[in-house]
């Protein structure tokens, strides 16, 4: 890894970081950037794929209480719709 690929490293994880914390951080505009510097060998492979890992979102799955009225509720629609037919 040269010195310039080094500070640019720190430069992106700090971009990354900070608009993360902010929560403004535009993951397509970040992976543009990436691609770009990836392209011009500006950053390496890894740092590449250090900094996609970073900016990828954490989604979980959840099932709460409501969810589980509001299938009943329709469930419970549904059937009273058959019925009066």
């Amino acid at each position: 890894m040269t010195k310039m690929q080094e500070i640019i490293g720190k430069i992106l994880t700090s971009r990354i970081t900070r608009e993360k914390a902010n929560n403004t951080l535009n993951v397509e505009e970040v992976t543009n950037t990436l691609n770009i510097f990836l392209a011009g060998e500006t950053i390496t492979s890894e740092q590449y794929a250090e900094f996609t890992e970073m900016i990828t979102p954490v989604t979980t799955t959840t099932q709460t209480a409501e969810t589980n009225t509001t299938t009943t509720r329709a469930s419970t629609i549904n059937t009273a719709e058959v019925t009066q037919q």
